[in-house]
């Protein structure tokens, strides 16, 4: 409750940990009782959805937009890599076997979907860190 927090922190028996999900932490000690508490994760294409959710109420929820632009990146990057091959490069060493070889094998994804599920993982760990051993629900459809 946005009340509470505020008493607590006006009073001194608590401080802010986080700002972003808004934490605070008691400065002392509790009484032990730890609410179930379950987090529901929606992955999709451009945003991530986050509800915790206790006994059919919503505690908090949120929604985070993923990049859009990491291929464009990636394109613009290339563009300028052939730039810098093709100038006039008479008295430079040849380089060569500079390849990946074999990043198909095993685990490779793209570089887009790459980010999308490193932010995906990144942010599930920073509601870990926060809520009491939460029950974890990940709703994921395959794009």
């Amino acid at each position: 409750r946005p009340r509470k927090a505020r008493q607590l922190l006006k009073s001194g028996k608590a401080f802010v940990v986080k700002k972003y999900p808004f934490t605070i932490q008691l400065k002392y000690g509790s009484y032990g009782y730890k609410q179930k508490v379950s987090l529901g994760v929606d992955t999709g294409q451009r945003h991530i959805g986050f509800a915790v959710v206790s006994q059919d109420k919503v505690l908090h929820q949120s929604e985070v937009e993923l990049r859009q632009d990491v291929h464009t990146n990636l394109y613009t990057r290339k563009i300028y890599r052939r730039g810098r091959r093709n100038r006039k490069t008479r008295y430079r060493q040849a380089r060569f076997l500079n390849r990946v070889h074999g990043k198909r094998d095993g685990l490779w994804l793209p570089p887009s979907v790459k980010s999308k599920v490193s932010h995906n993982i990144a942010w599930i760990k920073r509601y870990l860190a926060v809520l009491p051993n939460p029950d974890l629900h990940i709703r994921s459809r395959q794009v």
